[in-house]
């Protein structure tokens, strides 16, 4: 293969669930490409091949951006971000999804990539209640009391301004993710069954996502997305008691009893008042209790027509997730 008729490709957040499928396809698909991550090189997924080079950094010092960053990169696949859902993590969010897509952004100008690919998330629209997402533009989650929310929306807002200066850019807000690749997220959620630490599954549903098809949908922004556009992925419509039934399943464990959402929120708030006292991140949070209450879904037609987006089954997921952490000895 010849290095001078590659495509160029630089990822962020490269050691996490997504990051690691997207470095993936890309060295499949004959991409040269440039991982930053934080810990310096993945404990697991992809390995350091002829055109992959691992680099250390953090999208929140601009330093290191810089630095690693390519002259002309064909694509900035900016995929680094906190997902923490706890007031006491603000700053650190606020750093991660906001300040650190700054520098991801400004570095992009400067170095004049072709094109930056943002993955933000279905949460920096705010779903409510019995919602049907379409991707139209809402600042709802702008002053939003999650700050997850909140700081999704605004990191959102930093590529918008790009786009403005001149930057090609693209944005990606998947739900859910399930697959394998990590052990964090929702891919948590086979740990804890097959631990016996979940004691009770959440009364909401969402979109859930193949990790896979999240990558697919990545590479193909790179030539299809249109200009400062968003697309929602949707995936497949499930309720958390069926993907704790699936993961039961396959791990061959009884499935936890489903919890209501006010006895739910209000043991957030127990833990809340506690964490007040002790100083230690709760247990459970109000921030997540409302989120795992809530029944939403999304409207993928625009990705999937104009990205290809393919939907893969919950049971898929599961299945390829427990392969995957089995292969790893994470449930043993």
């Amino acid at each position: 293969m010849d290095s001078k008729t590659m495509r160029t490709a630089f990822v962020t957040g490269a050691s996490g669930l997504v990051g690691t499928n997207l470095v993936q396809q890309l060295q499949d698909n004959g991409w040269s490409t440039v991982a930053l991550s934080r810990s310096g090189i993945p404990t697991h997924g992809f390995d350091e091949r002829e055109y992959t080079r691992i680099v250390s950094g953090d999208v929140t010092d601009r330093g290191s951006i810089e630095k690693a960053m390519p002259e002309a990169v064909d694509a900035v696949f900016h995929v680094a971000g906190n997902m923490a859902m706890w007031k006491g993590m603000e700053p650190d969010l606020y750093r991660v999804n906001v300040e650190g897509t700054r520098n991801v952004v400004e570095t992009a100008l400067r170095k004049k990539a072709k094109r930056l690919i943002h993955v933000s998330s279905v949460a920096s629209y705010a779903p409510v209640h019995g919602e049907v997402l379409s991707g139209q533009p809402s600042d709802r989650a702008k002053d939003h009391w999650i700050d997850y929310f909140r700081t999704k929306f605004l990191g959102d807002e930093e590529v918008r301004k790009g786009v403005r200066e001149g930057l090609n850019a693209v944005l990606i807000h998947p739900g859910h993710i399930l697959g394998g690749g990590g052990t964090s997220g929702w891919s948590a959620l086979l740990l804890q069954m097959h631990a016996g630490t979940l004691k009770r599954s959440f009364p909401g549903s969402g979109p859930w996502n193949h990790v896979a098809s999240v990558a697919e949908v990545l590479r193909a922004a790179a030539d299809r997305g249109r200009v400062g556009q968003s697309y929602l992925l949707g995936g497949a419509q499930g309720s958390y008691r069926d993907v704790c039934q699936g993961i039961a399943k396959v791990l061959g464990v009884p499935p936890p009893p489903t919890v209501g959402a006010l006895p739910l929120k209000l043991t957030a708030r127990i833990f809340q008042l506690k964490s007040m006292v002790n100083g230690k991140r709760p247990r459970l949070t109000p921030e997540t209790a409302h989120f795992v209450s809530l029944d939403f879904s999304c409207d993928s037609r625009k990705a999937t027509q104009e990205l290809g987006y393919r939907e893969r089954s919950i049971e898929t997921m599961i299945k390829d997730t427990h392969e995957w952490l089995k292969s790893k000895g994470a449930l043993s």
